[in-house]
């Protein structure tokens, strides 16, 4: 009987170590923890979560660059578009390959920042940059992606643009 009862037992744990093989096979390691980064269109807020075999483990919410300008309303309603997805850094004995997905707004990191130095360079008041900061969010929200953002960012940084 208890030959019986230990194989059954070693059977079990073969099962499941079969099983949690398989998943580990199947899901690369380096998507296995990741990070994703979105963008509210409506705030120009930036969001991060942190995920562990595609379960949320952790979301931040911070402001950025275009958000401090604008100053919307925080109780609005939030639209959240994708700016990347990105693995986390895993120990350099494991090997695996870096993926980023840069979807229709993986842009915007960079040109808020290409906006910041705009800003520096030139003078812009303070309503300036409330309406330069509202023109490239709304440039995002009616186009559904980052090409009209780099459009209005090139007409800025031309020499005939008023500031």
């Amino acid at each position: 009987m208890t030959i019986l009862r230990t194989l059954t037992i070693v059977i079990r744990w073969l099962a499941i170590l079969f099983v949690v093989a398989a998943i580990l096979y199947a899901v690369p390691l380096n998507m296995a923890v990741r990070k994703t980064s979105d963008i509210d269109v409506n705030s120009g807020r930036l969001r991060t979560r942190w995920y562990v075999l595609f379960f949320p483990c952790r979301a931040r919410v911070q402001e950025t660059i275009v958000s401090q300008y604008i100053g919307n309303d925080k109780q609005a309603t939030a639209d959240w578009r994708r700016v990347g997805i990105e693995p986390m850094e895993l120990p350099r004995f494991i090997p695996h390959t870096k993926i980023h997905i840069t979807p229709k707004y993986g842009d915007v990191p960079t040109q808020m920042k290409i906006l910041q130095l705009l800003w520096n360079q030139g003078s812009y008041s303070l309503r300036a940059k409330q309406e330069t900061a509202s023109k490239l969010l709304s440039a995002w929200k009616i186009a559904g992606n980052d090409k009209e953002g780099a459009v209005f960012l090139n007409s800025l940084s031309s020499p005939s643009a008023n500031q």
